[in-house]
């Protein structure tokens, strides 16, 4: 059997592979009953397009007979698929209810298992058998090997960053937003959503909602950050911050663990404090590498930094102590 040029459509069986496509083809009665390719050949820039026509007299199969002529489009044919742009698709030939709209969108894609959705340029590009994955947005998920049941919508930025554009075996991830979980690989079960969002994220199970939120969380898990740059430059673990710069930190550098920072720039001064709990505007504003402390209501404990396990509850409590 001989198998056809995708750019020209002409048969030829003088390629410089070294790997053919095989088929196995049932004969009856001097005639044959069902041909099927079981082995398809992926070299680059060569595969069976889908109008293609498989043909063998019967002289060449060895005997006589009625020989065949069976379209492509009738063996193992993929089911439910779209694709849209050039090379969408392109080496998908088992697999079924994908769709691929964007020039080279699920480009790599091999596996018969499915369920995948690709818009874009290049979205879900190097995708062999991930499954249920969604990608929104040129370059999204493009590195995207193994990885399993993420949701990508974004876009590429300058500088090659961009919407999970490094994910490559991660999975049960949803990254929302230019540059949202920019730099996660390997790991699962994060939540980015807003521009930059966990951008630095190489950990797993972290929550982060809002404009570069937990931007500099990298390999620690279970912090949740809702808000403009909340927990902006902090990267340790077991962390929640809500509200407008609430334990915003310092550029990555601030290591504290295990604190609860409530309301507008709670929290802001954090460095590696730990245990550490402020609800208030600008509660425990002054907090660094101090442990311990409980902070309630507006700038309870707002210069303290230096302090440990110290309680304040109301109106600019201990506003002054140290």
């Amino acid at each position: 059997i001989y198998q056809c040029d995708w750019s020209s459509d002409v048969c030829s069986s003088d390629l410089t592979a070294t790997t053919y496509p095989t088929a196995t083809i049932v004969v009856s009665g001097g005639s044959v009953v069902s041909v099927t390719i079981t082995s398809p050949y992926y070299g680059t820039g060569f595969k069976y397009p889908i109008t293609t026509v498989l043909s063998a007299s019967a002289a060449s199969l060895g005997g006589s007979g009625s020989g065949f002529s069976v379209p492509v489009s009738t063996l193992r044919e993929p089911s439910y698929n779209t694709s849209v742009g050039s090379q969408a698709l392109y080496y998908s030939t088992a697999a079924s209810n994908l769709t691929a709209v964007g020039a080279q969108a699920l480009f790599s894609y091999t596996s018969p298992v499915s369920y995948n959705t690709a818009v874009g340029y290049r979205a879900l590009y190097a995708s062999t058998s991930g499954y249920s994955n969604v990608a929104v947005g040129g370059q999204t998920l493009v590195a995207n090997t193994t990885g399993a049941a993420n949701v990508a919508i974004g876009e590429l930025m300058p500088l090659s960053y961009g919407t999970m554009n490094t994910n490559t075996t991660g999975s049960y991830n949803v990254a929302v937003g230019s540059q949202a979980l920019a730099s996660n690989n390997t790991t699962d079960s994060n939540v980015a959503i807003g521009f930059q969002s966990l951008f630095t994220n190489i950990g797993s199970k972290n929550t982060a909602v809002g404009t570069s939120a937990a931007y500099f969380q990298a390999s620690q898990s279970g912090t949740t950050a809702v808000g403009h740059q909340a927990l902006y430059g902090v990267n340790s673990s077991g962390n929640t911050a809500v509200g407008y710069q609430a334990g915003w930190g310092n550029y990555g550098v601030s290591s504290g663990n295990n604190a609860v920072f409530v309301g507008y720039q709670a929290g802001l001064s954090i460095t590696s404090g730990a245990n550490n709990v402020a609800i208030g505007y600008q509660a425990g504003y002054s907090i660094t590498s101090n442990s311990n402390n409980t902070a309630v209501g507006t700038s309870a404990l707002y210069s303290n930094n230096n302090g440990y396990s110290n309680t304040a509850v109301g109106y600019r409590v201990l506003y002054n102590s140290n």
